[in-house]
């Protein structure tokens, strides 16, 4: 107490050093939870935090798009992120090999749905129907700060 008050130390500054780790617990599922229970994906913590690791930050996934059965294919049919084309209009699916609303690289040719089609991998993803996380906002965060003061 003498030195704080006496020697002003409540006044004095010096570097903190530390670290911080941030744990998430609980457990989740995607599907129907009023449905049979060996229908439904058992999800825990390791499965919610994408990346694993991340410097400053966490992201839970409460949502996610699978596309099952995918295989890559030159001739995969464009979606609605593809441009549209007919028969006699394929410029769409020349004039660039890239573009950043599709999901693959156009092959020049113009699919039967009347949408470029694309190299890439098919099925392509339909992100219109999301598998929602079941009981992710019962998730725990727990927060751990280490610091230490030189002085």
């Amino acid at each position: 107490g003498f030195s704080i008050v006496y020697d002003k130390g409540y006044q004095d500054t010096d570097v903190v050093t530390g670290t911080t780790s941030v744990k998430l617990k609980g457990s989740a599922s995607i599907g129907d939870e009023n449905g049979a229970l060996q229908d439904l994906i058992p999800l825990d913590a390791m499965d919610l935090v994408q990346p694993a690791m991340e410097e400053n930050a966490f992201f839970v996934v409460t949502a996610r798009v699978v596309t099952p059965n995918q295989t890559r294919q030159m001739n995969c049919t464009g979606n609605d992120d593809v441009a549209r084309c007919n028969s006699s209009y394929t410029l769409p699916c020349t004039q660039q090999l890239y573009d950043a609303n599709s999901q693959g690289l156009y092959n020049g040719r113009c699919g039967a749905n009347g949408r470029c089609e694309m190299y890439s991998w098919c099925p392509l993803e339909n992100d219109s129907i999301p598998q929602i996380v079941n009981n992710v906002g019962a998730f725990t965060v727990f927060v751990k700060i280490d610091i230490n003061f030189q002085k």
